[in-house]
């Protein structure tokens, strides 16, 4: 497994809704989008 860094990829606007963060990035001359989870939303956990 290798390990992309995208720091100086080009941010494309990125228009998707959606509570976690999403950004649209040139990468090798193909667009992706990168999702960052979202840090307000927990785990829902049960103890028994």
């Amino acid at each position: 497994m290798n390990i992309i860094d995208f720091t100086n990829c080009i941010q494309l606007p990125c228009n998707y809704g959606g509570s976690e963060k999403k950004k649209k990035i040139l990468y090798d001359g193909e667009e992706y989008l990168l999702k960052f989870p979202d840090p307000a939303r927990e785990k829902k956990t049960y103890i028994i």
